[in-house]
């Protein structure tokens, strides 16, 4: 069954505006707990925190978005992360935005998906686009496909995604109906495009669970910042220290910019300001 997991704070508004959400997430790989009305499991990393109000809650997961989108460059947050000890948070160099200068940035919707034949129909749609309904604004669908033969993302499901607020798509795997995406302006970052469809080769599995690409693992409501250069994942647990660093690293950047082309010779610059 496909589950609708709801991000660390504004998503437990959509479950329950009392912030009653009981389901827990262990060892970031086995899902448990009660299930929503929808059916859904909702991880405990995705409640809002103990003595925190649900306006201040929703308030923060936004502006972490926003800071994350504001940061120019993926080499600043990756940067970050290799110094924190998070060595593997780049996904592999050929997942590439389908037209260069596409940006996208927000919460992570991970789906896990197969390639099979033989089922009906309804086998191949149904869990899919019951991964479409369940995102929410700010959103990126990332996709392990497991698949390198079929277009795992299309023209109708980015103008699902664009209509339930979704940021973009990161797809470990295809896409089609390109120009119809890039007139639709949505983000989207695949290994390949292709017209052969999903159906008789391809289903979802799962939602909302941890997958890996390449070295990186993914978990619901990681945050995604991908751009020309390629897709950096930051995890939630450490977004807000990673993102603050970085923007103090585009700070730092800025000055070191200035003084070198005003003419500070480039090892002076490092021993200045410690960096390069």
């Amino acid at each position: 069954m496909v589950q609708e997991g709801l991000d660390d704070l504004d998503r437990a508004v959509a479950i329950d505006a009392e912030c009653d959400v009981k389901a827990d997430l262990e060892d970031r790989g086995k899902l448990s707990g009660r299930q929503s009305e929808g059916g859904c499991m909702v991880p405990k990393g995705n409640r809002c925190p103990e003595g925190q109000g649900l306006a201040q809650a929703v308030s923060q997961a936004g502006t972490l978005r926003e800071r994350l989108a504001a940061i120019t460059y993926t080499g600043a947050i990756s940067d970050i992360l290799d110094e924190m000890g998070l060595r593997e948070q780049v996904l592999p160099h050929e997942i590439r935005p389908i037209r260069p200068g596409q940006v996208v940035a927000g919460r992570a919707l991970t789906v896990l998906g197969e390639p099979v034949a033989g089922l009906t129909r309804d086998d191949y749609f149904v869990p899919f686009l019951t991964m479409l309904g369940s995102i929410e604004a700010g959103d990126v669908v990332v996709i392990q496909a497991n698949d390198c033969a079929v277009a795992h993302f299309g023209e109708l499901s980015a103008e699902t995604a664009i209509a339930r607020g979704g940021a973009g798509v990161v797809v470990d795997g295809g896409v089609r109906d390109v120009e119809y995406l890039l007139k639709l302006g949505f983000p989207a970052f695949a290994r390949y495009a292709t017209p052969r469809d999903m159906v008789s080769r391809w289903r979802v599995v799962d939602c909302n669970v941890p997958i890996t690409i390449g070295r990186t693992r993914v978990s619901a409501g990681d945050y995604v910042l991908g751009d020309r250069d390629g897709v950096a994942i930051v995890p939630r647990e450490v977004a807000e220290e990673a993102i603050g660093r970085a923007e103090e690293v585009i700070r730092e950047e800025n000055q070191i910019r200035t003084a070198v082309v005003q003419g500070m010779h480039p090892v002076t610059a490092y021993e200045k300001f410690g960096r390069f």
